[in-house]
């Protein structure tokens, strides 16, 4: 097994945790977005993306529209 192997899941997780982010940073009202990528057995790489926003606003649907077309799955949960 070669280093690249062992580092390539670490690297791919962080990538994914950067693009999310990026992306969810472009948001208006979205408040405190924290992305991080766990390994599922079922569904392979999940990103887990918490976050808050002003008041009115459904985040778990704005979420969710900022990442559609994307195809790693994601689950939304926002903070208190």
């Amino acid at each position: 097994m070669t280093l690249d192997k062992i580092f390539r899941a670490a690297h791919i997780k962080q990538e994914i945790s950067r693009v999310f982010s990026a992306r969810l940073a472009a948001v208006p009202g979205l408040r405190n977005v924290a992305v991080t990528v766990r390994d599922d057995a079922r569904r392979g790489l999940v990103a887990e993306v918490s976050a808050d926003g002003r008041a009115g606003l459904n985040v778990v649907e704005i979420v969710r529209e900022a990442l559609w077309g994307y195809t790693v799955p994601h689950e939304v949960r926002m903070l208190a």
